[in-house]
């Protein structure tokens, strides 16, 4: 009968770790979606993408430092393909901005301007990588809920 009686707590004791087991997993399941949410909104808006605008015949150029010279051209985006910017969104696209060398393209509104502000994006991190900020344009992205 002893035998019977340590059969049955072994078997008490396998089911006890079971139910612990399956009660822990339980809630990690689902507790892990409000800790993604609890994240995501302490860590603020997600970064925009920067790309060309129609009005500048897509064609944006990525530049090395934040100033107009032939020899600091890294690429040059077009209207369908997209960079990100550094630093998320916030009240300006992308901001803070950087003063820089001085450029002329055609703005957001078709009108002709002359700028010095440059925004970092993350085209070749983590070396420093910048774009004209009148001559391009901004687009939100979509991950949160």
């Amino acid at each position: 009968m002893s035998e019977v009686v340590r059969l049955s707590s072994v078997k008490s004791l396998a089911f006890k770790g079971f139910v612990v087991a399956a009660g822990a997993s339980s809630a990690l399941l689902f507790a892990a979606p409000y800790a993604t949410a609890d994240a995501a909104a302490v860590a603020g808006p997600p970064p925009a993408l920067v790309h060309a605008s129609t009005g500048n015949e897509c064609k944006l150029n990525v530049r090395s430092g934040p100033e107009v010279a032939p020899a600091n051209n890294l690429a040059t985006l077009n209207c369908a393909n997209y960079t990100t910017c550094t630093h998320a969104a916030g009240e300006s696209p992308c901001g803070p901005y950087v003063s820089g060398g001085q450029y002329d393209c055609v703005g957001p509104e078709g009108a002709q301007v002359t700028d010095d502000r440059w925004v970092e994006v993350d085209w070749r991190t983590p070396a420093k990588s910048y774009v004209a900020v009148a001559c391009a344009a901004f687009a939100h992205t979509t991950d949160s809920p």
